[in-house]
């Protein structure tokens, strides 16, 4: 998508949601405060410790994301239940809540669909051993959502096929075999629009709830996911009851080709949705710290100012 295309496809994003709420204006509002702003941690300080306090000094957020522990790079979901217990009760010290356990469960090209070429690389190999003991880690993805407090944990959909619509039932059939543990454990597989998965848009994503109709299953919603994948208008496809969050990427924030997420933001609002707001700046180590920081002062400075 050339720079011209890009600068198209986000106004007809911003139109298209500013007309579909605008026709489906509710009375109730859900007001979007920035207690419902969530911080991925990993983002926020060169260790757990401070990337907590910097999250809560003056009130900042209320929320936060866990995916990996900042100073070892190891994953939540595959911590030992001491080290979760230690991190739950700092997290519980400065009244912190997860809103979400980001996973890494199934993001790795599967054995079953060849994932497609890409302009910088072949295709990357089947990882046999991931696919092998994904229910596995799926269980212990669970037992640490349990310990951290947070009954929604972050999923993905497979390494891009050449044909991802193709590959759509071998990608339901995946995912809902891990449905009834997750129901046993009452905790909501979030699945995340990605553009080097299978599911990278609103449409893809609408297909795959309507294979997976149990609400163990649920989505967030990144509208610059999509957007790399060409699609501006997927938005009003979304299925609203199964839609957990939405994630602002940092990059989306300011300058010439920013969303206008005050809009947005106040949209939703209007449609009254409940769910939180998880900035995700892909900006990692000390040396983008500062960067990560100011993009989160932006979107706070945004959510301050929404009606």
């Amino acid at each position: 998508m050339n720079a011209f295309d890009a600068r198209l496809g986000r106004r007809s994003l911003l139109a298209g949601i500013a007309a579909l709420f605008a026709a489906r204006f509710a009375a109730a509002r859900s007001h979007i405060t920035r207690a419902r702003v969530s911080l991925i941690t990993d983002e926020m300080g060169a260790n757990q410790h401070f990337a907590v306090a910097w999250a809560t000094d003056q009130g900042r957020v209320g929320l936060v994301d866990l995916r990996n522990v900042p100073e070892s790079g190891k994953e939540f979901a595959l911590l030992t239940a001491p080290e979760l217990r230690g991190y739950a009760s700092e997290l519980a010290e400065n009244k912190l809540k997860v809103s979400l356990l980001r996973t890494s469960l199934l993001k790795f090209a599967w054995p079953a669909i060849k994932p497609a070429d890409t302009a910088a690389s072949s295709p990357a190999e089947p990882d046999e051993k991931r696919w092998a003991r994904r229910k596995d880690d799926l269980m212990r993805a669970l037992a640490a959502a349990a310990i951290l407090g947070t009954d929604r944990i972050r999923i993905f959909t497979g390494a891009r096929a050449a044909d991802p619509a193709a590959a759509l039932p071998q990608v339901a059939a995946a995912i809902q075999e891990f449905i009834p543990a997750a129901e046993a454990a009452k905790v909501r597989l979030v699945i995340e629009n990605e553009p080097s998965q299978n599911i990278a848009t609103g449409a893809e994503l609408k297909a795959l709830m309507n294979l997976l109709p149990s609400p163990a299953v649920g989505f967030i919603w990144d509208p610059w996911n999509a957007l790399a994948r060409g699609e501006s208008d997927g938005f009003s496809l979304l299925p609203r009851n199964r839609m957990l969050a939405v994630q602002v990427k940092g990059e989306s924030l300011e300058g010439p080709n920013s969303l206008n997420w005050r809009l947005i933001l106040d949209s939703l609002q209007k449609e009254n949705f409940q769910g939180p707001v998880a900035l995700a700046t892909e900006r990692f180590g000390e040396a983008y710290l500062q960067q990560s920081r100011d993009m989160a002062g932006d979107l706070l400075h945004i959510v301050n100012r929404l009606d």
